[in-house]
């Protein structure tokens, strides 16, 4: 009788056991809860152009903290979505600063760009993605039921060949005649042509039917072709893929001699880059350490604002020998250079009655000239 009345003890010991420990995991449980977590920022159904110009960037995904009832430390993680998804297989998970507590997450334009890039989003199409955030404090966690939407465009891609075409170009309506852009920079190209009021479209890389083509509208850029409203004449247009298309007047060009200090003969534009002095006398000009036949180049530009530059082109070196058959093509290219009277000069080899030169500055070589003397 004894055993039996210990065993039914032990029993009833244990069952009070199980129940303060059950209170205890109920009263544990009650204290680690924490709330959702709502995004603030960006608004609801907002827009974003990406600009891969701008990689670094940032767009900044924020939230409403979470609060713990234990006010332990809160842990965040953002969720991105397509429009169509439930976040089972989300297209991108992030972790914000200070090991995750942090209720925001900076996202560059590039990462952006790459993330919608890999949804097979072409360039300048758009994509409708959501978002949302999940909180934990390593016992419990809650996804928000709130989740935002956003419209993304990705980006142009940096070129790294651009040409241009349309009827107020040279080139036409034929894209099998587009002009090709120098490339300047990582992100600036610029071509010499003539132009008139009509269509103008830029292609990235090489030219064929698969090609997109694009525009400005100050500096955004739009798909399809674009209108040039600029007067006929000589332009340098240059491409900036920050802050748009420019078009600067190219008035004149002239060979400047260096002996004069001053332009000796102005040469006429025959198209595509190209101007031209036929004909003309290469006589080396007597000074009082005999005779000197240096010379350079001056391109008189205005650009849209009316203002009026003297731009020099001349040589890479400071100083020069007269060429000679054998001279390498490069002795002849076109560097932009001081206006100073003397320094960064070429040397005609040799004086000539009737003297033919040609300037070119064209997107698929090096900006050069050549002399001919007959």
């Amino acid at each position: 009788m004894k055993r039996i009345f210990n065993h039914i003890k032990t029993g009833v010991v244990l069952l009070a056991f199980l129940a303060v420990s059950c209170e205890k995991d109920e009263v544990v449980n009650h204290q680690t809860t924490i709330t959702e977590s709502l995004p603030s920022f960006p608004d609801d159904n907002s827009s974003l152009d990406l600009n891969i110009v701008r990689s670094n960037e940032m767009v900044i995904f924020e939230w409403e903290p979470s609060k713990a009832a234990d006010n332990s430390v809160v842990f965040y993680e953002l969720l991105m979505d397509k429009d169509n998804g439930d976040f089972s297989s989300p297209i991108y998970k992030g972790t914000p600063a200070k090991l995750g507590s942090e209720n925001r997450i900076s996202l560059s334009h590039s990462a952006l760009n790459e993330i919608v890039k890999g949804l097979g989003v072409a360039e300048l199409e758009t994509v409708k993605l959501k978002w949302k955030v999940v909180s934990t404090n390593g016992v419990n966690s809650v996804s928000s039921n709130a989740v935002r939407s956003m419209t993304v465009r990705r980006a142009l891609d940096l070129p790294n060949e651009l040409v241009l075409y349309g009827t107020g170009t040279e080139a036409g309506d034929d894209r099998g005649k587009a002009l090709k852009l120098k490339k300047v920079s990582d992100t600036r190209f610029e071509v010499y042509t003539s132009l008139q009021p009509g269509t103008y479209g830029l292609v990235k890389g090489a030219v064929n039917e698969t090609d997109d083509v694009f525009n400005f509208k100050g500096s955004d850029i739009s798909d399809g072709m674009g209108n040039i409203t600029v007067n006929a004449g000589v332009y340098r247009i240059t491409v900036d893929l920050l802050t748009g298309l420019n078009f600067t007047e190219i008035q004149s060009v002239g060979l400047w001699f260096a002996a004069k200090n001053a332009v000796s003969n102005v040469l006429t534009y025959r198209g595509n880059g190209v101007w031209e002095a036929k004909d003309i006398p290469i006589a080396w000009a007597q000074v009082s350490w005999g005779k000197d036949e240096r010379y350079k180049f001056r391109i008189t530009e205005k650009d849209a604002a009316g203002t009026v530059t003297n731009k020099f082109w001349g040589s890479a070196s400071k100083d020069n020998n007269r060429p000679t058959p054998s001279s390498a093509a490069s002795y002849y290219y076109l560097n932009q250079v001081d206006n100073t009277q003397w320094d960064y000069t070429y040397k005609f080899a040799s004086e000539s009655q009737t003297t033919d030169i040609t300037l070119t500055m064209q997107g698929a070589m090096p900006y050069t000239h050549s002399i001919t003397y007959k």
